[in-house]
């Protein structure tokens, strides 16, 4: 258990520290509990110093085991001893007592409830006197049992809250360790599967490999051996197996032309695969094809965008809006053929953009027809109208 982490600490032992700051007088303090983790009893005394903090020691309880054990099984809360109640004791205080016996008890045991064995923790205040009759500022005869009591039965009642409080607390660390373990665990085995299957992956494109290669070398009558190199390579690919098939017939072909006519055993090494080069080549393909669509889609959409204009304009001018009279009003006048021909261009791109954008171009759709009529079912483009 570590001291940095007071949840991981034993409840009884945070109470001690608690106890040895809360409560003034104090000559020094012990604990005496059962450990679950352990299974078995524990001890820890705390001495009081006014000079420096001082830590919670072990003690070795072996000779007091009995004596401890027939102790936490009695019910009474708390009790004031002295120091000969305790067979373990062996101090005696300098202080004699001149007035009551009473004095003679500085020592309260506190028995607070273990939920692990159903047995009571002991908690020993060690007083002195001396400190006590001080703290009260008053004459000696004060300081009598029912006083005695009530400190008591705060020391008690203050304990019992903030040892349920630490119970708690330590209950629901634990949970929190236990299901942060669980999934420790659970990712530990998940690694450990893919790993698992990535091997046996590596393995397929091996066996992969070799049986391409084997028909290649069988073809041309020689043998063909993959280097370490190259099968650290092939084992780690995590492409498309197309591309895989292609690179090691590629491989074959290259590792072949350099040996030709110098062995019939040939060795193919790292160097001799590009599969690299046809995913970055794929990949690139791919990009320049997305970038030239979105290039098309965005003048299809100043196309449609300057009509849009161009149609308000004449209908605001009360004109028809034939292509003829769109031509003229654009912000760049063009022919009415020029638009027939620029509609039948990107007319599978304006069917997109009418479709996607419902809102967009109401002017176009509903007075222009060679727009309108790229929405309608079962009309072939070829029928319809002239934007003339």
């Amino acid at each position: 258990m570590s001291a940095d982490l007071p949840f991981y600490e034993h409840p009884m032992l945070r109470l001690l520290h608690f106890a040895s700051e809360a409560f003034s007088g104090l000559e020094r303090l012990l604990t005496v509990f059962y450990n679950r983790d352990l299974n078995k009893l524990q001890a820890y005394s705390l001495m009081i110093s006014a000079e420096e903090k001082t830590k919670a020691e072990p003690l070795d309880i072996h000779e007091f085991y009995g004596y401890f054990f027939t102790r936490r099984r009695e019910m009474k809360s708390y009790e004031w001893l002295v120091n000969e109640d305790l067979p373990f004791e062996t101090r005696r205080s300098n202080y004699v007592p001149v007035i009551f016996d009473e004095f003679q008890r500085n020592i309260l045991v506190l028995r607070l409830s273990n939920p692990d064995d159903s047995n009571r923790d002991l908690l020993y205040l060690f007083f002195d006197p001396r400190k006590i009759i001080k703290g009260v500022n008053a004459g000696l005869q004060e300081l009598d049992t029912a006083r005695k009591d009530l400190l008591a039965e705060m020391a008690y009642r203050v304990s019992l809250t903030l040892l349920q409080s630490y119970q708690n607390d330590s209950h629901h660390f634990q949970r929190f360790v236990a299901n942060t373990r669980f999934l420790a665990q659970k990712i530990q085995q998940e690694r450990s599967r893919l790993e698992s299957m990535q091997k046996n992956i590596g393995q397929s494109l091996i066996n992969l490999a070799l049986d391409i290669i084997g028909e290649y070398a069988l073809q041309k009558g020689i043998k063909i051996h993959l280097s370490s190199e190259a099968e650290l390579l092939i084992r780690n690919y995590s492409g498309d197996i197309t591309l895989l098939r292609k690179a090691i017939v590629e491989a074959c072909i290259f590792a072949h032309t350099l040996n030709e006519g110098a062995s019939k055993e040939i060795t193919i090494y790292d160097w001799h695969l590009r599969f690299d080069g046809h995913e970055i080549k794929s990949k690139a393909q791919g990009k320049a094809d997305e970038k030239k669509h979105d290039d098309k889609i965005q003048r299809t959409l100043e196309l449609l965008n300057r009509l849009e204009q161009a149609t308000r304009q004449v209908i605001e001018k009360n004109l028809p809006v034939t292509g003829k009279n769109l031509g003229l009003f654009c912000d760049k006048p063009i022919s009415a053929p020029a638009i027939s021909d620029a509609i039948k261009k990107h007319h599978d791109r304006i069917q997109e953009l009418l479709r996607q954008f419902p809102e967009n171009w109401p002017l176009l759709r509903e007075h222009f027809t060679p727009v309108n009529q790229i929405l309608k079912p079962k009309q072939n483009f070829g029928q319809q109208k002239a934007a003339g």
